[in-house]
């Protein structure tokens, strides 16, 4: 019997690569400026650091650890890099929602400015806190 892959059924429908052509083009369209420019990717992923996944043990010997009968809570873990490495990262208990990923996305727009870039290589595309984005 073989292992089953999880695919996302929307991944290679035509709408969906079309959209991947389109993001390719822009970065070419930047790579093309003659502005210097950095990209920053931003990601985030959730962990639970009570489930432990493998371990050791005596060759024939199963790996065992007693754990409590609730798990532990969810740790989300929000990063930031670019081809100088990890920009900024934070991380928090419980899942990461839109307030959680806007105050990430603000910090690190506060945490990039202090690095005192040149205002022209910045381009700061987070929505006002007035708007109530994310609420």
């Amino acid at each position: 019997m073989k292992h089953v892959y999880r695919v996302p059924f929307e991944r290679n429908l035509r709408r969906v690569k079309e959209l991947r052509a389109q993001y390719v083009q822009t970065i070419f369209d930047l790579e093309s400026l003659d502005r210097s420019h950095e990209f920053i990717f931003v990601d985030e992923a959730g962990f639970n650091i009570q489930k432990r996944r493998r371990g050791r043990n005596i060759i024939g010997q199963r790996a065992i650890v007693e754990v409590p009968g609730q798990r532990g809570g969810n740790d989300t873990i929000c990063a930031a890099i670019s081809n100088h490495g990890v920009i900024h990262h934070h991380v928090a208990l419980g899942p990461c929602n839109t307030q959680h990923l806007l105050r990430f996305l603000v910090s690190l727009e506060m945490h990039y400015l202090s690095r005192r870039l040149k205002s022209s290589r910045v381009k700061s595309w987070l929505p006002s806190q007035t708007t109530g984005a994310g609420q």
